[in-house]
């Protein structure tokens, strides 16, 4: 509530009254498309609010001021703007490649997803052989020995080789400058 003395500027109020118009009618477009007001929609990661604040700024950059008084609503245009951005939105391909998934669902994803595929699981161990041939500290043939045995993060990396996880990362430095200068002789 206004404080004694003090008005609301009317460009404010008028962009506070079309806010919430629009957050009215895009929660109707959202539960039209089976969502609940308060929802994030997957795929798209936009709520009601996301979607009428997303409209008011495309209709400032298309010449609405709030300011100035007008004779016609903005509101029925804004509302027509809102339902044709959700539209545009749901038919993006994020939204239509976006699934949702129960957890057993996504165990069994992440089960794949986790495997290496076949290649990765044949030149691993060659390059991994090839740099152990060139490297002359033991500690860096320490770490490819962790990373074929499967460590992926510096902890587990750390644990195997008995160093602190900065250890590890001036490690991961030295061996991807290393290879790089490998890279060159070859």
């Amino acid at each position: 509530m206004a404080e004694a003395g003090r008005k609301t500027d009317p460009a404010v109020a008028e962009v506070t009254r079309v806010y919430k118009a629009l957050t009215r009618f895009a929660q109707k477009e959202c539960a039209k498309a089976g969502y609940r007001p308060d929802a994030i929609v997957p795929g798209i990661s936009k709520t009601a609010e996301d979607l009428a604040a997303d409209t008011i700024v495309k209709l400032t950059i298309g010449g609405w001021d709030p300011a100035v008084a007008r004779e016609k609503d903005i509101v029925p245009y804004g509302c027509e703007a809102v339902k044709n951005y959700f539209i545009d939105l749901r038919r993006s391909a994020a939204y239509k490649t976006t699934m949702s998934l129960d957890s057993e669902e996504f165990e069994k994803l992440k089960e794949v997803r986790t495997e290496k595929p076949p290649q990765q699981r044949i030149e691993l161990p060659q390059i991994i052989e090839k740099m152990k041939a060139r490297l002359t500290d033991e500690l860096e043939k320490a770490y490819l020995d962790a990373l074929e045995k499967g460590a992926k993060t510096r902890k587990e990396f750390a644990d195997d080789l008995g160093i602190t996880v900065e250890e590890v990362t001036k490690l991961q430095q030295r061996l991807v400058y290393k290879s790089d200068k490998m890279r060159d002789l070859l």
